[in-house]
């Protein structure tokens, strides 16, 4: 049985900035999210390591052929975030209905100067799930909203 909200694991630095967008509808559900391998530091510059794992569960009846973790460091908040980076591979193996596995990614290293302090946001989620019938869609959920200046 899925968690409600995931279990966050890693560096105190980045677990209390973590946001975990997974809708109700989500057909894979993340279980845990494993930071204990990234690294973020703070100060006239963010820098974040994207290296993570996550723990996911298929809670549909049909085989997942493909999947996409996807996570984003930004500044500012959802609604007008002011520099940010993500990474998202993707990944072809197969995912039983009930299945679990541990999805491990190292990925680039998102750099940006932080205008407003310390209020850096790691969000994480699953962009797209792949069906043999259709894909499920989160880009829009997962993708902060950034100022036009």
């Amino acid at each position: 049985m899925w968690q409600p909200y995931p279990a966050s694991e890693g560096p105190d630095s980045i677990t209390k900035r973590v946001e975990v967008i997974q809708p109700q509808d989500a057909p894979v559900r993340i279980v845990r999210v494993d930071f204990t391998a990234a690294t973020l530091t703070i100060g006239a510059v963010f820098r974040f390591t994207h290296n993570y794992s996550l723990e996911v569960v298929n809670v549909t009846d049909q085989i997942a052929s493909g999947l996409s973790p996807f996570v984003w460091a930004f500044s500012g908040n959802a609604q007008g975030a002011h520099h940010a980076g993500g990474h998202g591979p993707n990944y072809s193996s197969p995912l039983g209905p009930g299945q679990r596995r541990v999805i491990r990614t190292e990925g680039p290293v998102t750099e940006e100067m932080v205008q407003f302090g310390d209020d850096v946001h790691v969000r994480v989620g699953i962009d797209l799930v792949k069906f043999d019938t259709c894909t499920w869609n989160n880009w829009n959920n997962i993708k902060p909203q950034f100022d036009s200046k």
